[in-house]
């Protein structure tokens, strides 16, 4: 039987994608300390479906990863490390939990390739398609 939002609700699904990811979900953010480290630098980035990608063409997982690496390519050109990143999805109801578990998969396997400290995520329902807001901060 194919897992669906409403079924599980939102803390369920959340809690369920971080089964096994070396996160906590619903920790509070971690605290950088910036007089030993230097400066603290942020990074955003809205990636929309129809406008920066198009869920035809593109596998979840890849873009999972391209969102994150989308954010961090900032903080590396700054010569910044890594240290939370914050995700927001805004889900339509053609997307299935299977689906938003591929797409957090790609996520969580860049979060860990580039070496981030702490990860977040919320889910918010979304009406026109599929929306990624990632938010990286790094020293």
């Amino acid at each position: 039987m194919q897992k669906t939002f409403s079924d599980l609700g939102r803390v369920a699904a959340i809690q369920e994608l971080f089964e096994g990811t070396g996160y906590q979900p619903f920790v509070e953010p971690l605290f950088i300390d910036t007089t030993e480290a230097g400066y603290a630098t942020t990074s955003s980035k809205v990636l929309l479906e129809g406008v920066d990608f198009n869920l035809e063409y593109f596998p979840l997982k890849h873009l999972g990863y391209k969102s994150v690496v989308a954010a961090t390519g900032e903080l590396y050109a700054v010569r910044s490390t890594p240290k939370t990143l914050g995700v927001v999805l805004g889900v339509s109801a053609k997307l299935d939990f299977e689906q938003v578990s591929e797409l957090w998969s790609g996520i969580v396997a860049a979060t860990r390739e580039f070496g981030y400290e702490s990860l977040s995520l919320e889910l918010q329902p979304s009406k026109n398609g599929l929306c990624i807001n990632v938010a990286a901060t790094g020293v």
